[in-house]
């Protein structure tokens, strides 16, 4: 019956007797489910290595509950690390965050951890490859020398587009990488590397893959002409009109600049008339009338109240 109840949820093992909690099937099958159940063992299978070692590789978080002298014990520690144990990688005196075959089994399964390797290791190739091919975010702690390779930054945005954001260097101002990882995820302009952010020719291409990202063009090019035409233009392409302009109703030198900003093609004043209601329902429900006083009182400055 003890074995039915264990094999039907690991979590009964703690009402067991001591006697069926020292018994060692009873614990492996418990273990089998959950490395927690060591927690509910007896003192004999907390301090067995093998039920250690089984327990960890089913869950890292086991390690606390193993009695201390295994926790002492070397290999166990080494399987906890490897298994995803963080606190054992940032206690220093083990060194096990600059041991090169340690830290390639833990940034194999989990790459986020490269922040704990060794100054020396983060500018491993190995390790670096490893980490990135399991989170490409991670190139993030790569040595600057590793984040200026292509080839390491390709690597780490096959994993994850906005892994170019980490890189450094020549590759950083790589126009098709960028627009990849732009496209993947067009809210992350701002950490787009200067220098493309101060190309005309590579805005214009921003916009064309969303016009919304004029938000945040440097003021030179939000009071550029052929900019400001040319976003207009991708904006109603996009049925991103009535956003747009709600974007940009504040900003009185932007609108002083283009006065004639609602004869451009003609914009969709029916989809600008939904978003407007849109917002003045949601003042009104939040019982914040000057809200509204406010929407209504750029409209009519704009020419844009009915």
């Amino acid at each position: 019956l003890a074995m039915e109840a264990v094999r039907y949820s690991w979590k009964n093992i703690e009402y067991l007797s001591p006697e069926l909690r020292d018994d060692d099937d009873i614990a492996r099958e418990g273990i089998k489910q959950s490395g927690l159940t060591v927690h509910f063992t007896s003192d004999r299978i907390k301090s067995n290595y093998d039920f250690g070692i089984l327990a960890i590789r089913e869950n890292f978080d086991s390690y606390r509950f193993l009695s201390d002298k295994l926790k002492e014990n070397k290999d166990i520690q080494i399987e906890a690390v490897k298994n995803g144990h963080a606190l054992l990688l940032k206690d220093k005196s083990n060194g096990f965050y600059k041991d090169k075959n340690i830290m390639m089994d833990v940034v194999t399964k989990n790459g986020g951890y490269l922040s704990y390797a060794s100054k020396g290791l983060k500018d491993d190739e190995d390790i670096i490859k490893a980490a990135v091919s399991n989170r490409g975010l991670s190139l993030m702690d790569a040595s600057r020398r590793l984040r200026s390779r292509e080839d390491i930054v390709l690597l780490a945005m096959e994993n994850n587009l906005q892994a170019f954001y980490c890189s450094l260097g020549e590759v950083s101002k790589n126009q098709d990488l960028a627009m990849k990882a732009f496209k993947n995820d067009p809210k992350k302009y701002e950490y787009l590397p200067r220098n493309l952010r101060n190309n005309k020719e590579f805005t214009k291409k921003i916009l064309e893959v969303d016009a919304l990202a004029f938000n945040d063009l440097k003021y030179k090019f939000k009071n550029d002409p052929e900019i400001f035409k040319l976003a207009i233009s991708y904006a109603k392409e996009q049925g991103k009109e009535a956003e747009f302009i709600s974007l940009f109703r504040h900003d009185k030198k932007l609108w002083g600049n283009f006065p004639a900003l609602s004869d451009i093609d003609k914009l969709q004043e029916a989809k600008l008339g939904q978003l407007v209601k849109r917002r003045i329902f949601n003042k009104i429900a939040g019982n914040k009338i000057d809200g509204v006083k406010r929407i209504i009182r750029d409209l009519k400055k704009h020419n844009s109240y009915h």
